[in-house]
């Protein structure tokens, strides 16, 4: 439990901490989550870089589900997955 500034106790409750965003994909599938609605690009704009560092982790997660991002259309999403297959092996080089 934690207290704030005015001593009345409150629970902080993070569900998602310990798991990765592949489970969250999963979760969320299992839920009925539209993922067709929701937004992770950092970058802002009319569709997903695929580019930032949040494009690359959700291409990930979906791509780790053997599911692709309904943000892409087919070739998009093709271009995201390369993008982040290089962006992996480049972090693995750099470990």
């Amino acid at each position: 439990l934690m207290q704030v500034a005015d001593y009345n106790k409150i629970a902080l409750h993070s569900p998602y901490q310990d798991i990765t965003k592949a489970d969250i994909i999963r979760k969320g599938v299992e839920l009925g989550v539209d993922y067709a609605d929701t937004w992770s690009c950092y970058k802002g704009g009319d569709v997903s870089c695929g580019r930032c560092g949040t494009c690359v982790e959700r291409t990930e997660a979906f791509y780790n589900n053997n599911l692709s991002d309904p943000l892409y259309d087919e070739r998009g999403w093709n271009e995201a997955v390369d993008f982040m297959k290089q962006e992996l092996e480049k972090r693995d080089e750099e470990m």
